[in-house]
Protein backbone atom coordinates (compact mmCIF):
# COMPACT_ATOMS: atom_id res chain seq x y z
CA UNK A 1 0.00 0.00 0.00
CA UNK A 2 1.46 3.50 -0.90
CA UNK A 3 1.92 6.14 1.81
CA UNK A 4 0.26 9.79 1.22
CA UNK A 5 2.82 10.95 2.97
CA UNK A 6 5.64 9.82 0.82
CA UNK A 7 9.09 7.82 1.31
CA UNK A 8 12.48 9.72 3.24
CA UNK A 9 13.71 9.17 -0.03
CA UNK A 10 11.19 11.62 -1.78
CA UNK A 11 11.27 14.00 1.55
CA UNK A 12 14.50 14.45 1.22
CA UNK A 13 14.38 15.53 -2.67
CA UNK A 14 12.01 17.38 -1.95
CA UNK A 15 14.50 19.33 0.49
CA UNK A 16 16.94 20.17 -2.17
CA UNK A 17 17.72 22.99 -3.46
CA UNK A 18 16.33 23.61 -6.99
CA UNK A 19 19.91 24.24 -9.06
CA UNK A 20 19.31 25.39 -12.68
CA UNK A 21 22.31 26.30 -14.95
CA UNK A 22 20.47 29.08 -17.89
CA UNK A 23 22.49 29.98 -21.07
CA UNK A 24 21.55 33.39 -22.61
CA UNK A 25 22.54 34.49 -25.93
CA UNK A 26 22.50 38.75 -25.24
CA UNK A 27 21.78 39.98 -28.67
CA UNK A 28 18.70 37.38 -29.78
CA UNK A 29 17.63 37.64 -26.23
CA UNK A 30 17.32 33.09 -26.99
CA UNK A 31 18.15 31.03 -23.82
CA UNK A 32 17.71 27.38 -22.58
CA UNK A 33 17.90 25.90 -19.41
CA UNK A 34 20.33 22.62 -18.13
CA UNK A 35 20.02 21.33 -14.38
CA UNK A 36 23.61 19.48 -14.83
CA UNK A 37 26.64 21.44 -15.14
CA UNK A 38 28.82 19.72 -17.22
CA UNK A 39 25.88 19.93 -20.27
CA UNK A 40 25.66 23.71 -19.71
CA UNK A 41 29.65 24.31 -20.10
CA UNK A 42 29.29 21.39 -23.62
CA UNK A 43 26.57 24.56 -24.85
CA UNK A 44 28.13 27.18 -23.66
CA UNK A 45 31.44 26.56 -25.68
CA UNK A 46 29.26 25.95 -28.91
CA UNK A 47 27.05 29.27 -28.35
CA UNK A 48 28.01 32.08 -30.65
CA UNK A 49 30.63 34.19 -29.33
CA UNK A 50 29.29 37.17 -31.28
CA UNK A 51 26.09 36.73 -29.54
CA UNK A 52 27.94 37.38 -26.51
CA UNK A 53 26.46 34.19 -24.53
CA UNK A 54 26.46 34.21 -20.65
CA UNK A 55 25.77 31.78 -18.27
CA UNK A 56 23.63 32.46 -15.02
CA UNK A 57 23.51 29.59 -12.59
CA UNK A 58 20.46 30.14 -9.75
CA UNK A 59 20.11 28.15 -6.53
CA UNK A 60 16.59 28.43 -5.74
CA UNK A 61 16.29 32.45 -5.33
CA UNK A 62 19.86 33.15 -5.27
CA UNK A 63 21.58 33.50 -8.54
CA UNK A 64 25.09 34.69 -10.33
CA UNK A 65 26.62 34.88 -13.77
CA UNK A 66 28.85 31.57 -13.39
CA UNK A 67 30.61 32.61 -17.27
CA UNK A 68 30.39 35.38 -19.85
CA UNK A 69 32.08 36.51 -22.74
CA UNK A 70 34.25 39.04 -23.36
CA UNK A 71 36.24 40.83 -25.95
CA UNK A 72 39.83 40.80 -25.96
CA UNK A 73 40.70 43.42 -29.18
CA UNK A 74 40.07 42.99 -32.41
CA UNK A 75 42.11 40.70 -35.28
CA UNK A 76 43.65 42.41 -38.46
CA UNK A 77 40.28 43.26 -40.34
CA UNK A 78 38.83 45.01 -36.98
CA UNK A 79 36.20 42.16 -36.10
CA UNK A 80 36.14 41.36 -32.56
CA UNK A 81 38.04 38.25 -30.79
CA UNK A 82 36.02 36.88 -28.43
CA UNK A 83 37.10 35.15 -24.63
CA UNK A 84 34.99 32.89 -23.22
CA UNK A 85 35.58 33.07 -19.29
CA UNK A 86 35.00 30.74 -16.91
CA UNK A 87 34.49 29.96 -13.33
CA UNK A 88 35.95 28.79 -10.56
CA UNK A 89 34.61 29.83 -7.17
CA UNK A 90 31.77 27.71 -6.76
CA UNK A 91 31.01 23.60 -6.55
CA UNK A 92 29.39 23.07 -9.85
CA UNK A 93 32.23 25.38 -11.38
CA UNK A 94 34.72 22.42 -12.20
CA UNK A 95 31.99 20.45 -14.11
CA UNK A 96 31.01 23.09 -15.96
CA UNK A 97 34.70 23.86 -17.17
CA UNK A 98 35.21 20.17 -17.74
CA UNK A 99 32.11 20.31 -19.80
CA UNK A 100 32.93 23.31 -21.62
CA UNK A 101 36.97 22.04 -22.31
CA UNK A 102 35.47 18.21 -23.61
CA UNK A 103 33.69 20.51 -25.91
CA UNK A 104 36.71 22.55 -27.03
CA UNK A 105 39.20 19.79 -27.73
CA UNK A 106 36.50 17.82 -29.35
CA UNK A 107 35.78 20.90 -31.80
CA UNK A 108 39.16 21.87 -32.26
CA UNK A 109 40.12 17.86 -33.27
CA UNK A 110 37.29 18.20 -36.16
CA UNK A 111 38.38 21.62 -37.38
CA UNK A 112 42.19 20.83 -37.44
CA UNK A 113 41.22 17.97 -39.07
CA UNK A 114 39.53 20.17 -42.01
CA UNK A 115 42.66 22.30 -42.60
CA UNK A 116 44.29 22.15 -45.83
CA UNK A 117 47.94 21.48 -44.64
CA UNK A 118 49.57 21.39 -47.74
CA UNK A 119 48.08 24.47 -49.44
CA UNK A 120 50.99 27.09 -49.35
CA UNK A 121 48.47 29.86 -50.26
CA UNK A 122 46.84 31.58 -48.53
CA UNK A 123 48.90 32.34 -45.14
CA UNK A 124 48.52 29.79 -42.53
CA UNK A 125 46.64 32.28 -40.25
CA UNK A 126 44.16 32.96 -43.03
CA UNK A 127 43.61 28.76 -43.38
CA UNK A 128 42.84 28.80 -40.09
CA UNK A 129 40.52 31.38 -39.86
CA UNK A 130 40.04 34.03 -36.86
CA UNK A 131 37.72 31.68 -34.68
CA UNK A 132 39.91 28.61 -34.96
CA UNK A 133 42.74 30.98 -33.97
CA UNK A 134 40.68 32.21 -31.11
CA UNK A 135 39.89 28.57 -29.94
CA UNK A 136 43.53 27.21 -29.87
CA UNK A 137 44.70 30.12 -27.80
CA UNK A 138 41.99 29.92 -25.42
CA UNK A 139 42.40 25.71 -24.66
CA UNK A 140 46.31 26.55 -24.69
CA UNK A 141 45.79 29.05 -22.11
CA UNK A 142 43.86 26.37 -20.02
CA UNK A 143 45.00 23.14 -21.20
CA UNK A 144 48.70 23.90 -22.83
CA UNK A 145 49.73 20.29 -22.97
CA UNK A 146 46.78 19.00 -24.50
CA UNK A 147 46.68 21.94 -27.04
CA UNK A 148 50.20 21.54 -28.12
CA UNK A 149 50.07 17.92 -28.36
CA UNK A 150 46.80 18.58 -30.39
CA UNK A 151 48.50 20.84 -32.94
CA UNK A 152 51.43 18.86 -32.72
CA UNK A 153 49.27 15.79 -34.50
CA UNK A 154 48.47 17.67 -37.30
CA UNK A 155 51.52 20.20 -38.28
CA UNK A 156 55.01 21.59 -38.48
CA UNK A 157 54.49 24.88 -38.89
CA UNK A 158 54.68 27.58 -35.88
CA UNK A 159 51.06 28.89 -35.11
CA UNK A 160 50.21 32.31 -35.35
CA UNK A 161 49.05 32.63 -31.40
CA UNK A 162 51.75 33.43 -28.90
CA UNK A 163 50.08 30.99 -26.43
CA UNK A 164 50.14 28.15 -28.56
CA UNK A 165 53.64 28.64 -29.78
CA UNK A 166 54.88 28.43 -26.16
CA UNK A 167 52.72 25.61 -25.06
CA UNK A 168 54.33 24.24 -28.26
CA UNK A 169 57.91 24.69 -27.22
CA UNK A 170 57.48 23.42 -23.67
CA UNK A 171 56.21 20.32 -25.20
CA UNK A 172 59.52 20.19 -27.48
CA UNK A 173 61.69 21.22 -24.25
CA UNK A 174 59.88 18.34 -22.68
CA UNK A 175 60.48 15.95 -25.63
CA UNK A 176 64.62 16.65 -25.80
CA UNK A 177 64.56 17.09 -21.82
CA UNK A 178 63.14 13.31 -21.94
CA UNK A 179 65.50 11.71 -24.57
CA UNK A 180 68.83 13.49 -22.98
CA UNK A 181 67.58 12.02 -19.40
CA UNK A 182 67.47 8.73 -21.23
CA UNK A 183 70.66 9.05 -22.90
CA UNK A 184 72.26 9.85 -18.81
CA UNK A 185 70.73 6.80 -17.27
CA UNK A 186 71.79 4.40 -20.37
CA UNK A 187 75.49 5.74 -19.66
CA UNK A 188 75.33 8.53 -22.96
CA UNK A 189 77.26 11.95 -22.26
CA UNK A 190 74.33 13.82 -23.47
CA UNK A 191 74.45 17.67 -23.24
CA UNK A 192 72.88 18.92 -20.57
CA UNK A 193 75.67 18.48 -18.03
CA UNK A 194 75.67 17.32 -14.47
CA UNK A 195 74.02 18.86 -11.28
CA UNK A 196 73.03 22.90 -11.75
CA UNK A 197 73.29 24.94 -14.53
CA UNK A 198 76.23 27.84 -13.95
CA UNK A 199 74.34 30.41 -12.31
CA UNK A 200 76.57 33.41 -12.07
CA UNK A 201 76.00 37.63 -10.38
CA UNK A 202 77.20 40.29 -12.84
CA UNK A 203 76.65 43.89 -13.47
CA UNK A 204 74.11 44.81 -16.22
CA UNK A 205 72.71 47.65 -17.87
CA UNK A 206 69.02 47.57 -17.94
CA UNK A 207 67.38 47.27 -21.29
CA UNK A 208 66.42 50.66 -22.72
CA UNK A 209 63.42 49.13 -23.79
CA UNK A 210 61.54 48.65 -20.35
CA UNK A 211 58.24 45.77 -19.98
CA UNK A 212 56.55 44.83 -17.44
CA UNK A 213 58.13 42.20 -14.95
CA UNK A 214 56.85 39.72 -12.40
CA UNK A 215 58.15 41.33 -9.14
CA UNK A 216 59.23 40.93 -5.86
CA UNK A 217 58.46 43.45 -3.30
CA UNK A 218 58.75 43.61 0.89
CA UNK A 219 58.79 46.52 3.54
CA UNK A 220 55.79 48.78 4.39
CA UNK A 221 57.06 51.19 1.94
CA UNK A 222 56.98 48.15 -1.41
CA UNK A 223 60.38 48.08 -1.83
CA UNK A 224 61.68 46.28 -5.11
CA UNK A 225 63.74 43.60 -4.52
CA UNK A 226 64.39 41.35 -7.63
CA UNK A 227 62.66 41.43 -11.02
CA UNK A 228 62.28 38.14 -13.73
CA UNK A 229 62.44 39.38 -17.16
CA UNK A 230 58.56 39.36 -18.15
CA UNK A 231 55.36 39.08 -16.28
CA UNK A 232 53.67 35.61 -16.97
CA UNK A 233 52.18 32.06 -16.29
CA UNK A 234 56.15 31.49 -15.65
CA UNK A 235 57.55 34.00 -13.78
CA UNK A 236 54.36 34.55 -11.52
CA UNK A 237 54.66 31.18 -10.19
CA UNK A 238 58.32 31.50 -9.37
CA UNK A 239 57.92 34.88 -7.81
CA UNK A 240 54.91 32.76 -5.19
CA UNK A 241 57.73 30.08 -4.66
CA UNK A 242 60.24 32.22 -3.72
CA UNK A 243 58.46 34.46 -1.13
CA UNK A 244 57.22 31.28 0.38
CA UNK A 245 60.98 29.97 0.31
CA UNK A 246 62.34 29.98 3.84
CA UNK A 247 66.01 30.81 2.75
CA UNK A 248 64.64 33.54 0.58
CA UNK A 249 63.02 34.94 3.27
CA UNK A 250 65.25 34.88 5.63
CA UNK A 251 68.27 36.37 3.53
CA UNK A 252 65.52 39.35 3.12
CA UNK A 253 64.59 39.63 6.81
CA UNK A 254 68.36 40.30 7.35
CA UNK A 255 68.19 43.77 5.65
CA UNK A 256 64.15 44.32 5.55
CA UNK A 257 63.10 43.80 9.30
CA UNK A 258 59.51 43.32 8.53
CA UNK A 259 60.07 41.31 5.34
CA UNK A 260 58.26 38.24 6.96
CA UNK A 261 55.11 40.40 6.93
CA UNK A 262 55.26 42.46 3.63
CA UNK A 263 56.99 40.49 0.91
CA UNK A 264 55.09 39.67 -1.69
CA UNK A 265 54.66 39.16 -5.33
CA UNK A 266 53.78 42.07 -7.84
CA UNK A 267 54.52 43.66 -10.98
CA UNK A 268 57.44 45.97 -12.22
CA UNK A 269 58.01 48.68 -14.99
CA UNK A 270 60.80 50.83 -14.86
CA UNK A 271 60.35 54.21 -15.28
CA UNK A 272 56.90 53.75 -14.32
CA UNK A 273 55.33 55.15 -10.88
CA UNK A 274 57.27 57.65 -8.47
CA UNK A 275 60.91 55.49 -8.48
CA UNK A 276 61.49 56.93 -11.48
CA UNK A 277 64.40 54.74 -13.82
CA UNK A 278 66.33 52.32 -12.38
CA UNK A 279 70.32 52.92 -12.26
CA UNK A 280 72.43 52.46 -15.38
CA UNK A 281 74.10 49.06 -13.34
CA UNK A 282 72.49 46.78 -11.46
CA UNK A 283 73.07 43.44 -10.16
CA UNK A 284 71.96 40.55 -12.16
CA UNK A 285 71.78 36.58 -11.95
CA UNK A 286 72.72 35.04 -15.46
CA UNK A 287 73.08 31.23 -16.81
CA UNK A 288 75.77 30.33 -19.31
CA UNK A 289 73.96 29.74 -22.83
CA UNK A 290 74.81 27.42 -25.58
CA UNK A 291 75.80 30.11 -28.03
CA UNK A 292 78.75 31.49 -25.11
CA UNK A 293 76.47 34.44 -24.40
CA UNK A 294 74.95 34.49 -20.87
CA UNK A 295 70.80 35.53 -20.14
CA UNK A 296 69.68 37.84 -17.81
CA UNK A 297 67.72 35.47 -15.32
CA UNK A 298 66.73 37.60 -12.07
CA UNK A 299 67.43 41.11 -11.68
CA UNK A 300 67.93 43.16 -8.92
CA UNK A 301 67.33 46.93 -8.52
CA UNK A 302 70.54 48.00 -7.59
CA UNK A 303 74.09 47.28 -6.76
CA UNK A 304 73.61 47.62 -2.60
CA UNK A 305 74.31 44.95 0.15
CA UNK A 306 70.62 43.24 -0.10
CA UNK A 307 70.73 43.12 -3.74
CA UNK A 308 74.21 41.68 -3.51
CA UNK A 309 73.61 39.00 -0.71
CA UNK A 310 70.20 37.68 -2.23
CA UNK A 311 71.88 37.42 -6.14
CA UNK A 312 74.54 35.08 -4.11
CA UNK A 313 71.65 33.40 -2.43
CA UNK A 314 69.77 32.84 -5.52
CA UNK A 315 72.94 31.47 -7.88
CA UNK A 316 72.42 28.35 -5.10
CA UNK A 317 68.93 28.25 -5.28
CA UNK A 318 66.94 25.24 -6.63
CA UNK A 319 64.01 26.90 -7.58
CA UNK A 320 66.21 29.52 -9.50
CA UNK A 321 68.32 26.85 -11.47
CA UNK A 322 65.62 24.99 -12.60
CA UNK A 323 63.80 28.34 -13.97
CA UNK A 324 67.41 29.36 -15.32
CA UNK A 325 67.59 25.35 -17.25
CA UNK A 326 64.24 25.86 -18.49
CA UNK A 327 64.64 29.26 -19.74
CA UNK A 328 67.65 28.40 -21.78
CA UNK A 329 66.44 24.97 -22.97
CA UNK A 330 63.03 27.28 -24.51
CA UNK A 331 65.75 29.58 -25.86
CA UNK A 332 67.64 26.44 -27.46
CA UNK A 333 64.55 24.88 -28.71
CA UNK A 334 63.01 28.43 -29.92
CA UNK A 335 66.25 28.93 -32.54
CA UNK A 336 65.91 25.61 -33.50
CA UNK A 337 62.38 25.52 -34.13
CA UNK A 338 62.93 28.77 -36.26
CA UNK A 339 65.58 27.26 -38.25
CA UNK A 340 63.13 24.68 -38.56
CA UNK A 341 60.29 26.68 -40.03
CA UNK A 342 62.71 28.46 -41.71
CA UNK A 343 63.59 25.31 -43.55
CA UNK A 344 60.19 23.93 -43.89
CA UNK A 345 59.08 27.12 -45.38
CA UNK A 346 61.75 26.87 -47.93
CA UNK A 347 61.26 24.01 -48.71
CA UNK A 348 59.07 22.91 -52.54
CA UNK A 349 58.02 19.75 -51.63
CA UNK A 350 57.70 19.70 -47.81
CA UNK A 351 54.13 18.34 -46.47
CA UNK A 352 53.07 18.65 -43.03
CA UNK A 353 51.65 14.92 -42.11
CA UNK A 354 48.72 15.08 -39.92
CA UNK A 355 48.37 13.09 -37.41
CA UNK A 356 52.01 12.11 -36.72
CA UNK A 357 53.62 9.96 -34.04
CA UNK A 358 53.95 11.92 -31.00
CA UNK A 359 55.53 14.96 -30.65
CA UNK A 360 54.81 15.00 -34.31
CA UNK A 361 57.88 17.55 -36.05
CA UNK A 362 60.01 17.86 -33.34
CA UNK A 363 61.22 14.33 -33.54
CA UNK A 364 64.13 15.81 -35.33
CA UNK A 365 63.68 19.41 -33.88
CA UNK A 366 67.71 19.75 -33.55
CA UNK A 367 68.71 18.52 -36.91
Amino acid sequence: MKSDAGSPEDAAKDQRPREIFSLYLSRSGKGVEFTDPREAGRAFFHADPEERPIVIHAVDNTARTMARTEIHGQDASGANRYFKALPSSHAPDAAFREGFLEAVEQSLTERLGRVDWTAKDPTLAARLGTRLDDDLEAFAYREPGKAAALWAAYSEERPPGPVLGRAILKLAAEAVREQRSSELAQGEPGDIGHGMPALSVEVVTPPDNPRRKTAIYAGRDAQLIVTFGRDDEVTRPLADRLVADPGFRAAVALHIPDAHQTLGQGTFTDGEGSGGFLPDQVLAVTIAGKDGTRRVVAQFPDRNDLSTKLANVLTKSSLLNDFGREEEDMSSIAASYSRRIEKVSSSDDVRASPRSAQHGGFRDLES
